[in-house]
């Protein structure tokens, strides 16, 4: 099984060097594109990332922000076709996860992708971006020429797509962006790709051949506590509340709730937790398998037997989980 890893960086050299040799060794067999944004020039020369083994460097450089993750994916996978490998997977990473546990290959290859099936059938749920998404008209005319009818959200980190069927959503989003049906944040919103490639591949995949993310994100269980925070406060605000706020005040609080328990950082992966992913605790997994978003419940990960990394990890080389996973991994 050959696959190529694609991943949009702007972090210091240290850090990108850091994540591919922890990919070297946790995921020997997959290649590396690297789309290096065009703001990393700002700062730093391409020369510590060059010529490393298995390492690519798509060679254009588009400046990368909220709304253009998606494009860079997009270019990474037009790159890695001219490179004559033959590869049998494509897979999405950002630059803040990290492997923890070995055997990855074996799991992809039991199933076409893998990506969550987070169904979008209404605009407002308690997960922000889905009012977006609905409005996003670039993501509706992709799923108007693929024939898809509805919106499927995922995380991005650890989906994977066999390359015939990636290819048939590349070329989708390709030909939307010759028409200028889909540009840069043309949608107001930044996590675009948590849309597009879950979306078109949900129509191409049967489901029984979709499996789930390998990434353990630290991002589901902020979500997790929020989304129940929201569900106490919106039975009370439907009881009586709502005879003392009007609604847009209602939503401004919770809105600042929300930022409020971001900044805490209470919900962030930690040696702990990595220790439970690699050990296979399969009662911790089972805890955190589910969300839901107020109108959909969705599985996240199949099993802690799938689990193979974890996000967040900070972009700092000296950050104390960075440390420990990467000295874990030299006493392997």
């Amino acid at each position: 099984m050959k696959a190529i890893i694609s991943i949009p960086v702007h972090e210091k050299p240290d850090v990108i060097l850091d994540q591919v040799k922890n990919i070297n060794h946790y995921f020997p067999e997959a290649d590396i594109v690297l789309h290096v944004s065009a703001g990393y020039f700002e700062k730093y020369e391409l020369g510590p990332i060059t010529g490393l083994p298995g390492v690519y460097l798509n060679p254009e450089h588009m400046i990368t922000g909220w709304g253009s993750i998606v494009l860079t994916h997009v270019s990474n996978f037009a790159y890695a076709e001219t490179l004559g490998n033959d590869y049998d997977y494509f897979i999405l990473h950002s630059s803040n996860d990290m492997y923890v546990r070995h055997g990855v290959g074996e799991y992809i290859q039991m199933f076409d992708a893998g990506f969550d099936l987070h169904y979008l059938p209404q605009r407002s749920t308690y997960w922000w971006p889905c009012a977006r998404a609905w409005e996003d008209p670039g993501l509706e005319a992709c799923k108007e020429r693929i024939g898809q009818t509805r919106i499927v959200a995922t995380q991005v980190e650890g989906s994977f797509y066999r390359m015939d069927i990636m290819r048939k959503i590349m070329n989708t989003i390709r030909e939307c962006m010759e028409q200028g049906k889909v540009v840069p944040d043309n949608g107001r919103y930044g996590t675009r790709e948590e849309m597009f490639f879950s979306t078109l591949g949900e129509c191409l995949v049967p489901r029984e051949r979709i499996g789930r993310p390998f990434v353990f994100s630290e991002v589901h269980r902020f979500d997790r506590e929020l989304w129940r925070d929201f569900q106490r406060a919106d039975d009370q605000y439907r009881k009586w509340g709502h005879y003392l706020l009007p609604a847009r005040v209602y939503n401004k609080l919770k809105s600042i709730y929300n930022d409020y328990k971001f900044k805490q950082g209470a919900y962030q992966t930690t040696p702990e937790i990595v220790d439970k992913i690699k050990a296979l605790d399969e009662e911790y997994v089972e805890k955190n398998r589910f969300l839901d978003d107020g109108v959909s419940k969705f599985e996240l990960y199949r099993d802690a037997v799938s689990l193979f990394a974890v996000k967040r990890v900070t972009r700092d080389y000296n950050d104390p989980l960075r440390t420990y996973i990467r000295e874990s991994s030299n006493r392997e």
